[in-house]
């Protein structure tokens, strides 16, 4: 047994190095921009949340690599150690890793309140609804605006993956909605709390943002959610592909990145 996880450990960190000498010789040959990061997860996680974690993270950069400059990525992990990623990329890479390492949970929690006035306490967090529009007054030009939820610090319920996930336009303005099909357990749970919480409103959080809030108006149970309300289709889309790939198992911050450079 301690043979074959030696044999494991080695054949991972060959890999890394066969992958990271690729990688600077593509680099000096395309004059591509290459980067050597290290991911450590927090506690210690065991070998199969590790693979879980690498699979979601390729998952993700398949998805929204391509609209970031990311040109091809190689992820893998060492049984007991860190993810490690060779990234070739067309330019930086801060906000591909900035998205990349979200946990991707959706929380449901209670609004206390919203509005610019409000402040957090230690039983709430004052979490930001981002609205994007483009502004009548300068055309082309696109606008944020941020309202501030008052939000119960301890959720209800998180769910981490989903039966399955769509996106789709509807109407003249093409609003987009989300379509989330729960699984059974997630879905008996929020049909519960749904009873539990009539006339409250309720927030749905990914990441630290509010993505849309409700007023609880009825107890009809269901194995569905419907997300309106995002402003523009390719964030609507990105939601969803986050949403659809599923939660990180374990919280991962970049401990090492390195940028190989050409010699001169």
């Amino acid at each position: 047994m301690m043979g074959a996880r030696i044999l494991k450990t080695l054949l991972a960190a060959t890999l890394i190095s066969i992958s990271a000498s690729v990688a600077i010789g593509t680099y000096l040959r395309s004059k591509q921009s290459c980067f050597l990061v290290t991911l450590s997860p927090d506690g210690a996680p065991s070998p199969d949340v590790l693979r879980q974690a690498v699979s979601a993270l390729s998952r993700r950069t398949e998805q929204i690599g391509r609209n970031l400059g990311i040109v091809r990525a190689t992820i893998c992990a060492e049984e007991d150690g860190p993810i490690k990623a060779v990234i070739w990329a067309e330019s930086d890479v801060d906000e591909f890793l900035r998205r990349l390492l979200k946990r991707g949970e959706m929380e449901f929690r209670l609004v206390r309140a919203k509005g610019s006035n409000q402040e957090p306490d230690a039983d709430h967090d004052l979490l930001p609804w981002r609205q994007e529009y483009y502004s009548l007054r300068e055309p082309g030009r696109m606008v944020t605006e941020v309202t501030p939820f008052l939000v119960k610090k301890e959720p209800e319920h998180r769910v981490r993956s989903f039966e399955s996930v769509s996106c789709r336009t509807e109407g003249l303005e093409g609003a987009t909605v989300i379509t989330l099909c729960l699984h059974p357990n997630d879905a008996q749970i929020l049909n519960r709390i749904r009873r539990a919480n009539m006339g409250k409103e309720m927030a749905v959080v990914v990441d630290g943002e509010v993505l849309v809030s409700a007023v609880i108006a009825d107890s009809v149970e269901s194995d569905r959610i419907e997300i309106r309300g995002i402003r523009g289709v390719e964030e609507a889309r990105r939601v969803a592909n986050l949403l659809e790939i599923g939660a990180l198992p374990v919280r991962l911050e970049i401990t090492r990145i390195e940028k190989v450079k050409s010699a001169t």
